[in-house]
C-alpha cells in the first residue's frame, strides 16, 4: 500500500466513525420525546387489578364508600407510600400497588398520611 491509499483509508475511516457518530445522535434526539410521550401515557392501574380491588382503590377519593374513607382529606397525593411521578398529568407510583400509575386525586383503605419531614 503506498501513502497515498494509506491517507485515503484514513480519511474513509474518520467519515465512517463520524458518520457513525452522526447517525447515533441523531437518534437519540429523535428517540427523546418518544421516552416523554410514553410518561405521558403511562399505564395507569386497571380497575380489575386483584390488589387494587382488595384495597378498594379509587382513581377518584370523592367515589369512595363514605363508611371506609372518612378523612375527606385523604387522597393519594399526600399519602406516605405515594411518589408522584407527573405533576401535569397529576398521578405518581404507589409503593403498595405496584402494576400502574395511580391517581393523585385517588384514595385506597391502606392510605396513611405521609408524615412532615423535620
Amino acid at each position: 500500500m503506498t501513502d497515498a491509499d494509506n491517507v485515503n483509508m484514513k480519511h474513509l475511516t474518520s467519515r465512517r466513525s463520524f458518520l457513525k457518530i452522526i447517525a447515533a445522535s441523531a437518534a437519540t434526539v429523535l428517540m427523546a420525546p418518544v421516552a416523554k410521550v410514553q410518561s405521558v401515557f403511562a399505564e395507569m392501574v386497571k380497575a380489575d387489578d386483584a390488589l387494587a380491588k382488595a384495597l378498594s382503590y379509587v382513581a377518584d377519593a370523592k367515589k369512595a364508600d363514605p363508611a371506609k374513607r372518612k378523612d375527606k382529606k385523604a387522597v393519594c397525593s399526600n399519602c406516605q407510600f405515594y411518589t408522584e411521578t407527573d405533576s401535569k398529568a397529576k398521578i405518581g407510583k404507589c409503593q403498595l400497588i405496584q402494576s400502574g400509575d395511580v391517581a393523585a386525586a385517588g384514595w385506597c383503605t391502606s392510605y396513611s398520611l405521609k408524615q412532615k419531614k423535620a
